[in-house]
């Protein structure tokens, strides 16, 4: 079995301490302020909420990817490396995994994960596909999503990688 190479584990741990913050944000807005504080939910604040949050999300999809960009060489695997760094960060809030890792901060405040059949009606699914989204649809969806995301990044890894004949090659000019 092969080690993971240190730089990307170290990347996905820089990511997490980078969002994580944003995602307690969230969590205090839509959950502290509102049933703490009585903040009614209005789309009137919660529309730009969610557009600043998709900036803050994004910026640091693009802050990984130009360093990635500013440390890696110059090919081709690099350059679509970079890429895919920016999207994966980009991903996780459209698949809906920051929503999971919302939860995750909700439950460690000694909170409950919604049940199964509870109505997301606040989420832009609801509206986009016409039916009452549950924490299932979103369950469901953020898999489909997540493995969408592990087959692109395998298929990336099958790109470059070399084909067995150029490894069984032996160099007699030495």
């Amino acid at each position: 079995m092969r080690i993971p190479d240190l730089k990307l584990i170290l990347w996905f741990l820089i990511m997490v301490i980078l969002l994580l913050p944003i995602t307690h944000i969230g969590w205090l807005v839509h959950y502290k302020f509102r049933i703490d504080y009585g903040l009614p939910f209005l789309f009137e604040w919660a529309i730009p909420y969610w557009i600043d949050e998709l900036l803050a999300v994004s910026s640091i999809g693009v802050a990984s990817a130009v360093g990635y960009w500013l440390l890696a060489d110059e090919t081709m695997k690099s350059k679509l490396t970079m890429f895919l760094l920016g999207y994966t960060i980009f991903h996780q809030w459209l698949s809906g995994a920051f929503d999971w890792l919302w939860f995750i901060v909700h439950r460690l405040y000694g909170h409950s994960f919604p049940p199964l059949d509870q109505v997301w009606w606040w989420n832009p699914y609801y509206w986009l596909f016409g039916i009452e989204w549950t924490t299932l649809h979103h369950i469901l969806y953020t898999i489909i999503m997540e493995v969408l995301l592990l087959i692109i990044w395998y298929l990336w890894k099958r790109l470059f990688k070399k084909p067995r004949y150029e490894q069984l090659i032996i160099d007699y000019s030495e």
